[in-house]
């Protein structure tokens, strides 16, 4: 019988060998003592002879494996339904943010920054060297935005509130004090707060979406940015975005499904 190794060393010899082994075998079980006898008598035996031999090549499928739970991973923090509870990673913390519009220009030369470090230290699997964006000078704290105005216009646009928000990173979580996420189809809308107020906006953008969920988050975003005078800033893409301005808003949420 071949062993495994051989099979995958030599795989042209293959059929070959195969085929030599049933012939060996079948004239075996035809004629024990080597001569040339009429195999027609011993037919069946035959055919059950050549089923085990081929037997030993088939493949068997796998039993499925008992599932046992990790205890690292174990908890409301690793089992998040989307519904109830969210998670967001670490690293996805203001990456996609809403800010002054004041912040323009500065978020406009941070942004080029980040490309341009982002481009020259790619390593094809990561980067050896990124740009950390400097503080903005105006934080969007300054606007003053209540956490009930922000709901009110999510709602009204058909988004899902989730109090039970968890952060961190896949093996290391922890529930994200103060925090608020909302979802809409495959999108995500965060805030945190303090006494009532918004300090921090992002968004998560890359689930999959409906065309009504596109259109309910572009007007979303418009009411939002047009009442408070924001833009959004994509830090990853060094891409702001015009919340004032519905076809940009369109633009950019469209990027996603191309």
């Amino acid at each position: 019988m071949f062993g495994a190794c051989r099979l995958e060393n030599s795989p042209s010899r293959f059929p070959l060998q195969v085929l030599a082994r049933i012939t060996a075998l079948w004239a075996f079980r035809c004629n024990r003592s080597r001569e040339i006898q009429d195999c027609s008598s011993d037919n069946r035996g035959n055919m059950n002879a050549l089923a085990r031999f081929l037997s030993w090549f088939k493949v068997e499928e796998k039993p499925t494996a008992v599932h046992q739970p990790d205890p690292r991973y174990d908890g409301p923090a690793f089992q998040t339904d989307g519904v109830t509870s969210m998670y967001f990673h670490e690293d996805d913390y203001c990456q996609v943010q809403l800010l002054p519009k004041e912040d323009q220009v500065h978020l406009s030369a941070e942004g080029a920054k980040v490309k341009v470090v982002a481009e020259k230290n790619f390593t094809g699997y990561g980067f050896a060297n990124i740009h950390v964006p400097a503080k903005e000078p105006i934080p969007l704290s300054s606007r003053s935005i209540g956490v009930s105005e922000i709901d009110s216009i999510l709602i009204a646009d058909r988004f899902i509130r989730i109090e039970t928000v968890f952060s961190g990173s896949m093996s290391d979580r922890a529930l994200a004090q103060n925090t608020v996420a909302y979802r809409l189809g495959g999108y995500s809308f965060y805030y945190d707060h303090e006494n009532g107020t918004v300090q921090n906006i992002w968004l998560d953008l890359f689930g999959k979406a409906s065309a009504d969920d596109q259109a309910n988050l572009t007007n979303a975003l418009h009411l939002i940015g047009t009442k408070w005078n924001l833009v959004l800033m994509h830090w990853s893409w060094s891409s702001l975005v015009e919340l004032n301005s519905l076809p940009s808003i369109v633009g950019y949420v469209d990027s996603y499904t191309k």
